[in-house]
Parts: structure tokens; C-alpha cells; sequence
């Protein structure tokens, strides 16, 4: 990459309680190289959510336990009231590389 080139960083930030948390970062020089790897780790994380998804991997967990929000450059799945203690985030975001 050249100076001020731009990357793509994959954000993976994950909670289970105030003491088991972690937060990934991966570079990308590519968008659609981030966006295809997030769809990997979705494609996942939704299996370990299991019930929570249909067999197309739609949210179904809506007036349950989890909430979801997904698009094209990010998925996040926290416990309903409880975001600050129990969540997955996953984000592609374009950053100016120096």
C-alpha cells in the first residue's frame, strides 16, 4: 500500500460478562476481501445463535432474549437490555492507511 492508501478493518468485538471480553481487528486492502470474511463469521456466529435464526438465516428471536441488527457491512447480537454485558459485533469500516 502507498501512504494514505486506504484499508478495510474487519471489527470483531465480543462479550459474555464484565470480565470475558475481546475485540479481533483485521486489514483488508480490499472492501469486498472484509465483507466476504464478515459473511463467514456471521454465517457462524448464526449457527452458535441457532433458534434464533431461520433455515435462510433471518432473525426470528424478535419479543425473545436476543435482539439483531445486520447489513451489508456489519451483524450485532446483544441480550435485550443487557448490550454493555452481553453482546457479538462484527464491522467492516474503510480507514485511511499511513
Amino acid at each position: 500500500m502507498k501512504r494514505n492508501d486506504k484499508g478495510y478493518v474487519l471489527t470483531i468485538d465480543r462479550r459474555e460478562g464484565p470480565y470475558d471480553f475481546d475485540t479481533t481487528l483485521k486489514v483488508y486492502a480490499k472492501y469486498q476481501d472484509a465483507v466476504d470474511e464478515l459473511r463467514k463469521i456471521v454465517k457462524v456466529t448464526k449457527t452458535e445463535y441457532g433458534d434464533n435464526f431461520d433455515e435462510n438465516g433471518e432473525f426470528v428471536g424478535n419479543g425473545g432474549i436476543w435482539c439483531c441488527e445486520e447489513d451489508e457491512e456489519s451483524f450485532v447480537i446483544w441480550e435485550d437490555g443487557d448490550y454493555n454485558d452481553s453482546h457479538y459485533s462484527i464491522r467492516v469500516s474503510e480507514e485511511i492507511v499511513f
